[in-house]
């Protein structure tokens, strides 16, 4: 939860950096901003929960509304090449290679698939439930 948290914190600092030129960034911007999103995550979970269906039933209607929308413009856009996603690099910050900046991007998707829930869902999967207990264990 903790890591989902900067997450937030960090891509909500970085829509800011894009669209306001004057801002400055500093590190405990991010920090700030992921502790006010653990707060209202822990706040809504634990507080209003009874509203959390209607919340459910509202994104689910968002969905559909997304899938309507997306449709066509996946069926009407210009077609690419069908290599290029695995082949064309796009490095704007100016790293030393592609490979360093393959390495960079792909720290967020990697570190939520580490750590003590990746554990638990491995261990619904062992018929003993011996092995997701020393891994949840040794992962905190």
């Amino acid at each position: 939860m903790s890591a989902s948290g900067y997450f937030i914190g960090t891509l909500i600092q970085a829509l800011w950096i894009l669209n306001n030129p004057h801002y400055v960034p500093h590190n405990w911007h991010a920090s700030l901003i992921g502790l006010g999103y653990l707060m209202v995550a822990v706040t809504f979970n634990s507080l209003l929960a009874r509203h959390l269906p209607m919340i459910e039933a509202i994104l689910v209607v968002c969905h559909i509304i997304g899938i309507v929308i997306m449709i066509p413009l996946w069926a009407l856009s210009p077609l690419g090449e069908g290599g290029s996603p695995l082949v064309d690099f796009y490095n704007p910050n100016g790293w030393a290679s592609n490979g360093v900046a393959t390495l960079v991007g792909s720290v967020g998707p990697i570190s939520t698939l580490i750590g003590f829930d990746c554990s638990v869902h491995m261990g619904m999967f062992d018929p003993f439930k011996f092995s997701a207990t020393f891994s949840y264990i040794f992962s905190i």
